[in-house]
């Protein structure tokens, strides 16, 4: 299945969720410096100072649909 998504529209679909993927998701929307139109694993990971278990999980989650 491939999604024509970037990761910041994939991470958009858990901004109403009252969870831990929904506050990276609320964080991510409301950074003005987040890479919105990147669908680079790497850019993406470089982005963050540290990769959190959080941001790996739905990265994977993200590119395993991608493909």
């Amino acid at each position: 299945m491939v999604i024509n998504l970037t990761y910041y529209e994939f991470m958009l679909q858990f901004v109403e969720d009252n969870n831990y993927v929904g506050d990276l998701a609320r964080d991510i929307k409301e950074d003005k410096n987040f890479p919105r139109k990147s669908t680079s694993k790497t850019e993406i990971e470089s982005y963050f100072s540290s990769t959190s278990e959080i941001i790996e999980e739905t990265l994977n989650e993200y590119f395993n649909k991608s493909k």
